[in-house]
C-alpha cells in the first residue's frame, strides 16, 4: 500500500476542517419568529411570554443563570423539547433567541458563540447508541464505519460541512440523528470519532 495515497484523505480532511461555512446562523428575532414564538407569544403550556420581564427574569433566577437558561433551552425542560423542537436549529442560534427574548431588543448585538455547548455524551457514545444504526450497515445509503471510500468525498468538504449535515439533517438522516437533546459539540464529537475510525 503507498503511504501517502493511504493518508491523503486524513490530511485533505483536517486543511479543510476549519474553512468552511454552510450557513449563516440566524439572528435571536429570526429563530424567535420561526420557532419559538409558537409557545413563547401565547405563553401556551406555561412558557414565558416573550415581554413579560418578570417571567424571564424568575426563569434566570431559578436556572441559575442566563447560561443554564440557555444550555436547558438546547437540552429540553419541562415542557419544551429539545432545541424547540426542532433540531435543526444550532445551539448559536438558541442562545441568540433566548438572548432576545430575554433582552426583548433587536438592537441586542447577536452573540458569537453559544453560551452553553455541554459535552455530556461522548463521540463514541453517541455513534454506539445512535449512530451506528445506519452507519453501521449503510442503512439508507449512510457511509459505513470503517469504510474510507464511502467517507473520503464527505470528509473532502470539511468538518464543518459534515457537522452542519449532521445537526441539520441530510438526504434520509433526521436533523441530529433524531436525537433533538444532543449539543452541537456532542454532533461534532460523534462526526469525530466516526472520522477517526475510519482506516487510514
Amino acid at each position: 500500500m503507498n503511504p501517502v495515497k493511504h493518508l491523503f484523505p486524513a490530511c485533505l480532511f483536517i486543511a479543510c476542517s476549519g474553512l468552511v461555512h454552510a450557513d449563516v446562523p440566524r439572528t435571536g428575532k429570526e429563530v424567535v419568529n420561526s420557532v419559538c414564538g409558537e409557545c413563547h407569544v401565547s405563553g401556551k403550556m406555561g412558557a414565558p411570554k416573550v415581554g413579560d420581564q418578570a417571567a424571564w427574569l424568575k426563569r434566570i433566577a431559578d436556572q441559575k443563570g442566563l447560561e443554564n437558561l440557555t444550555s436547558n433551552a438546547i437540552r429540553g425542560i419541562r415542557n419544551m423539547p429539545a432545541h424547540g423542537g426542532k433540531g435543526e436549529v444550532t445551539d448559536l442560534e438558541m442562545t441568540r433567541a433566548i438572548t432576545y427574548m430575554v433582552t426583548l431588543s433587536s438592537n441586542t448585538p447577536e452573540v458569537a458563540k453559544p453560551y452553553s455547548s455541554p459535552v455530556a455524551m461522548s463521540g463514541k457514545t453517541i455513534v454506539e447508541s445512535r449512530c451506528a444504526q445506519c452507519h453501521g450497515e449503510g442503512k439508507h445509503g449512510a457511509p459505513r464505519k470503517g469504510e474510507l471510500a464511502e467517507w473520503t468525498p464527505r470528509m473532502a468538504k470539511g468538518l464543518d460541512v459534515m457537522v452542519g449535515n449532521a445537526i441539520r439533517g441530510h438526504n434520509n438522516m433526521p436533523a441530529r440523528g433524531g436525537l433533538a437533546s444532543l449539543s452541537d459539540a456532542e454532533m461534532r464529537s460523534a462526526a469525530m470519532y466516526l472520522v477517526n475510525t475510519q482506516t487510514f
